[in-house]
């Protein structure tokens, strides 16, 4: 279906339900087309219904930063009509900024998650977070179906991680230390371990928890920036993002 792709999921329990995704055209002519192909999916199942994405139009006025004239209304029209239900969000306001490339700078908040009533009784925890924009101008949304809750750390075997090899201390490190041990190679391994965590932890880092900083550095620059620009924090926020992708290298070192 033009600017929409519909699938249909089953729980476990044997439930169904509509998971569709969308992609509404920048033109709000063809994009007219994406509201009667949704009116047709609302009319032909009769089940819980979501739809989320890039819908390249706002609901309300304060979802923009700018006052841009020419607003189109097909889409507050379809949604009202179909008595949808917004989900909300998590994280900074908009989810969209232009280049900047000349002009003014704007952000709105484009992409959302909307779903029927028989979807949210369905699941009445679910939420929406806006993640940092990083590759794209576009922010991604991630859709938690329960409420989020912290798992109790648990102690994890130790493992060698191949990551660490990238890093421009870590030879000098086992050289230095493995000189201070004495004994056997397996008793030399045993002593090293604990010190291989501290430097871990000291000099490398935690990836994960790097990530998770980052990542709570963009959402909170994200943030100030939906209320104003800042010279400042637009090229921190290039920075940090660079730093994020280089986390990502290392990940991925890990996961291999």
């Amino acid at each position: 279906m033009d600017q929409a792709v519909s699938v249909c999921v089953e729980t476990s329990r044997g439930i169904s339900w509509i998971f569709t995704t969308v992609y509404g055209l920048p033109c709000p002519a063809k994009r007219a087309y994406l509201w009667q192909n949704l009116s047709i999916i609302a009319a032909s199942w009769n089940l819980p219904w979501v739809v989320c994405g890039d819908f390249n139009d706002i609901l309300f006025e304060n979802e923009k930063f700018r006052k841009l004239s020419g607003k189109s209304r097909g889409f507050k029209d379809w949604f009202d009509q179909h008595g949808l239900i917004d989900l909300g969000f998590l994280g900074p306001k908009f989810t969209w900024v232009n280049k900047r490339v000349g002009g003014d700078f704007v952000m709105k908040r484009l992409d959302r998650v909307i779903c029927n009533k028989e979807w949210r009784v369905l699941f009445p925890e679910a939420f929406v977070r806006h993640l940092p924009r990083r590759c794209s101008d576009h922010s991604p949304l991630l859709i938690s179906l329960i409420s989020g809750k912290i798992p109790s750390a648990e102690l994890k075997p130790f493992r060698f991680e191949a990551m660490w090899l990238k890093h421009c201390l870590f030879p000098e490190f086992i050289q230095v230390e493995w000189k201070n041990f004495e004994g056997s190679v397996s008793k030399k391994l045993d002593m090293l371990i604990p010190l291989l965590r501290e430097w871990n932890t000291q000099v490398f880092g935690q990836i994960f928890q790097k990530k998770k900083r980052i990542h709570a550095r963009l959402q909170g620059i994200q943030r100030s920036l939906c209320k104003g620009f800042s010279p400042f924090l637009s090229n921190l926020d290039k920075q940090l993002q660079q730093e994020f992708e280089d986390l990502l290298d290392q990940e991925d070192v890990f996961w291999k």
